[in-house]
C-alpha cells in the first residue's frame, strides 16, 4: 500500500505490505515488535488496542489515565501514552 510524506518539495512514497487475508487495511510493523496495525489515514488520535506492556517496553510514558476520547461512535475512556519514536516503514514519527 503506497503511503507518502512530503520531504522538502518532493513526495516520498512508501510501500507497506498488507496482510492479504484481512478485509481491512492491516499491515505488520516489523520494527515495532511485529505488531499488526490498521491504517486509518483520517484518524486524529492513534489508538492502541494491544498489551500496554509493549508501549512501556519501548519507553512509553503515561500522560493521563481515564482520558476521554470521542469519535468512536460515542465517547470512551483510556490511558494516554507518549512514546519516543514510532517507525512505520521508513517513516519515523516522533
Amino acid at each position: 500500500m503506497p503511503f507518502g510524506r512530503i520531504d522538502g518539495d518532493a513526495m516520498k512514497q512508501l510501500t507497506l505490505p498488507l496482510i492479504l487475508d484481512s478485509s481491512r487495511p492491516i499491515i505488520r510493523i516489523e520494527k515495532f515488535y511485529n505488531v499488526h496495525a490498521m491504517l486509518d489515514t483520517g484518524a486524529v488520535i492513534p489508538v492502541w488496542v494491544d498489551d500496554e506492556q509493549i508501549l512501556k517496553n519501548i519507553g512509553g510514558v503515561v500522560i493521563a489515565y481515564n482520558q476521554p476520547f470521542g469519535g468512536f461512535g460515542g465517547e470512551t475512556r483510556g490511558t494516554l501514552y507518549r512514546i519516543p519514536l514510532f517507525q512505520l516503514g521508513e517513516l519515523d514519527i516522533p
